[in-house]
This record gives structure tokens, C-alpha cells and sequence, in this order.
């Protein structure tokens, strides 16, 4: 949920805030603005930490 939704608000309040730095022509920097993970890139991972996870557990058994 973090990695989706979370950071995906926050990426979307960045971009509000540098249309109004912008708009209002301030001297302010606009922020960098991330969005997080596409639901692919968070399945991906999982499924990911679920293997790795899996091949460590039947390596040192």
C-alpha cells in the first residue's frame, strides 16, 4: 500500500505545489516530484521478496 498509494498523494501534492510556484512566478525551487509504483512494479516485488525469501529458507535448511 505504501509504495503505491502513499507516495502516488505525495507525487500528486508535488506537482500541485510546483504548478503554483510556477503560476505565482515565485523564486521558490520547484520539488522534485516522485510517484511511486505502478500496482505491475509492486506485484513484481513481491513476488520477488516471496522467491528470494523461499531460496534462502531451503539453501540453509
Amino acid at each position: 500500500y505504501d509504495a503505491m498509494m502513499v507516495r502516488y498523494s505525495s507525487g500528486m501534492q508535488g506537482e500541485t505545489l510546483n504548478k503554483l510556484i510556477s503560476e505565482q512566478g515565485s523564486k521558490l525551487k520547484k520539488l522534485r516530484v516522485a510517484h511511486g509504483h505502478t500496482p505491475v512494479e509492486v506485484a513484481a516485488g513481491a513476488a520477488i521478496g516471496v522467491v528470494v525469501a523461499a531460496v534462502v529458507f531451503f539453501a540453509t535448511k
